[in-house]
């Protein structure tokens, strides 16, 4: 089945006319989405992947920043497909979102599995956020310098229904800051 490109912008600007694209930080966000959208194409045509797997690789790019799960549950339920659709974990997105992951990270991960399933995660995003658990605003921060407690984060690389799957450290760093992150992970694992 090949994905209406078409449809899928057209859904995602109806649901970004609910916000103020005049404010500079809205409009970032939105162009943000379409250039993830095109990178996940691009990197998907480099794997020499079929059209058809390629176009699910923008729609998740377009997708990639959903908040609570039953938004992603309702976008998962309208594809045809689903059996095909896995999803990325993002600490950052999940925290402002509203999930406390620090004070209950079981809860959220139970209510994931109730709405979307953990069979459907396939990767996590470590990152910390800048805001507030329920902040809604999606601002990524280093490990150590954010809202979530740092021993949340390392609780989350440990927890048992995460432990197989792939950690893709996502902080606004340099390569230097990353060494100095993944060697703080690595100390706090031991």
């Amino acid at each position: 089945m090949k994905i209406d490109r078409a449809r899928a912008q057209k859904a995602f600007a109806d649901y970004a006319a609910h916000y103020n694209a005049a404010d500079a930080k809205v409009k970032l966000k939105i162009d943000h989405t379409y250039r993830v959208a095109a990178l996940c194409a691009r990197i998907a045509q480099s794997l020499a992947l079929p059209p058809e797997d390629v176009d699910l690789a923008w729609l998740s790019g377009i997708l990639h920043d959903v908040g609570r799960f039953e938004q992603l549950r309702a976008i998962i339920d309208r594809v045809q497909l689903r059996d095909r659709i896995g999803v990325c974990l993002d600490t950052c997105h999940v925290w402002d979102a509203g999930y406390d992951i620090a004070g209950d990270l079981d809860g959220v991960l139970a209510e994931f599995d109730r709405v979307i399933g953990l069979g459907r995660l396939h990767a996590v995003h470590l990152n910390n956020s800048l805001n507030p658990c329920g902040s809604h605003k999606d601002r990524h921060a280093k490990l150590l310098d954010g809202c979530i407690p740092p021993e949340a984060l390392v609780r989350v690389t440990r927890h048992p229904a995460l432990a197989e799957l792939p950690f893709i450290l996502e902080t606004p760093n340099d390569d230097a800051g990353y060494a100095q992150e993944i060697a703080w992970l690595r100390a706090a694992q031991n």
